[in-house]
């Protein structure tokens, strides 16, 4: 997952959807959606919001719908840099698996030039 420009809202994550208020279907399966083996960086001057988007509270907020059984394995940046705002978000997923992760994150720059 590589970011060499323009930032962005994640590098990679499991988008449940919203569907307003009093309208939200259950809770939408990933079994068998499995992200394995992605190399995340960005360059110094671009950065994700979030690095791994396990589900998407952090953007529909209260109107999410829930998802479950998505699973992020081996996620690694080889030593490189990837600079974000929240590393790992896991919000709106049940039955989540986040294992072995191995990123450099660093925090993104916040300055008016961006």
């Amino acid at each position: 997952m590589l970011n060499a420009g323009n930032s962005a809202y994640a590098a990679c994550g499991a988008e449940t959807g919203s569907h307003g208020v009093g309208q939200r279907p259950g809770p939408h399966s990933f079994a068998g959606a499995i992200f394995v083996d992605n190399e995340m960086w960005t360059g110094p001057r671009a950065h994700f919001d979030i690095g791994m988007a396990v589900g998407t509270r952090a953007w529909w907020g209260q109107l999410v719908d829930f998802g479950t059984g998505v699973v992020f394995r081996n996620t690694f940046s080889s030593g490189n840099v990837a600079r974000v705002n929240s590393g790992i978000s896991v919000s709106a997923m049940q039955n989540a698996t986040v294992e072995g992760t191995n990123v450099l994150f660093a925090p993104m720059q916040l300055n008016s030039s961006r």
